[in-house]
This record gives C-alpha cells, structure tokens and sequence, in this order.
C-alpha cells in the first residue's frame, strides 16, 4: 500500500474505523505508522542509546492503547495526532514512573523542548516524570497550554496542525506555546530539575 495520503483521506479512514470497520483501522495505521515513527524519533534524539524504551516501541504502545480505546469520533488528521501525542507523553511519563526516576534513583534521561520553535529559551529538565508532574500542575490552571504542549513537544504537530487540532489560531498556539515554555521553565527550575 502506498502510504502518501491525499488530503482528507486520513480523515475518511478514521471516520470509517469509528463506525467499526477493522479496514480502515489497519488502513489508519499503515498511513500514520511512519509519521508517529518520526515523532518519537524526535523523543529520544537527546537519550542515552540503552534506554529501555526505544521509539519503535513507544510507536507501537501508542497503537495498542489506540486500537484498544472507544470510537473516538474522529474529526480530522490533526484530532487524531494531538490525541497519540497525549497517548506518547503518557508512555513515556509511565516509562519513566516505572523505572523509579524520581525517588528511587532510577535511570536519568534529559528532554529538550525544541529550541527552533518560537518560544524563546528551551528548557531543559533531567526527568520525564517531573515533566509530567508539571505538566498535571499547568492542567489545572490552563488545559489548553498543556495540549499544545502535547501536540507540539511529543506529538511533533507544527504550529498550524496544532491550531487545526485545537481549533484555534496559529497565533494563538504560538503565544500559549510560549506562555506554557516559560511556565514550565519556571516549575522545573524552582523544583531543581
């Protein structure tokens, strides 16, 4: 199967796989699988080369728990990548809970959020978990920051498919991009991280 996707095409096969087609979901993952590929790619670039979970594998829990949820009432290819870029943080928080990174001295990795995107400085912090924390602490005072977090930093989106997911504007991603950038470098600095 050729896996360059026309537009809209995506989006017709996640509207099939909605309604049950088994088709269409294995069609979904044929056009997505080197896309979601690239985007954990982008996860490990500043990670050890033994870490533990590696980007196939990371690729491939964010499609079992894909396949395994409810219809999802698909809306477009943007929906669809903003919901496994929360499926990837959630992985990788998990992955890195499972390991002991905070309190038990378990394995250190360093994330990066991305330096050539408009945000200004990047933040550096040693642990996924304690990104994760931060990330639940800004949930609570702005959701929509935290899912351009999401979209942007594990999901790879661009700013104008982050907007396209969000139904917002481009402008929009990009000042609640910084907003989030700035509080989160705040968060993670005062915690030592």
């Amino acid at each position: 199967m050729d896996d360059v996707e026309s537009p809209g095409e995506l989006t017709t096969w996640l509207q099939r796989w909605d309604t049950g087609d088994d088709e269409a979901r294995q069609r979904v993952f044929d056009l997505v699988y080197g896309e979601l590929k690239r985007c954990a790619v982008g996860q490990f670039r500043s990670e050890r080369r033994d870490h533990t979970l590696q980007p196939t594998a990371l690729v491939h829990e964010v499609c079992l728990r894909l396949m395994a949820g409810q219809a999802m009432g698909w809306q477009s290819r943007c929906h669809f990548f903003g919901v496994a870029s929360r499926l990837m943080r959630q992985v990788l928080v998990d992955h890195g809970r499972e390991r002991g990174a905070l309190k038990r001295g378990g394995e250190r990795f360093r994330v990066t959020l991305p330096e050539d995107l408009e945000a200004g400085l990047a933040v550096d912090v040693e642990e996924m978990v304690a990104l994760g924390q931060a990330l639940d602490r800004l949930e609570t005072l702005d959701a929509l920051q935290v899912r351009i977090v999401e979209a942007r930093f594990f999901g790879g989106l661009s700013v104008a498919e982050t907007a396209g997911y969000l139904s917002i504007s481009a402008t929009s991603v990009k000042r609640y991009w910084r907003r989030a950038r700035a509080w989160l470098y705040s968060e993670l600095a005062l915690k030592g991280v």
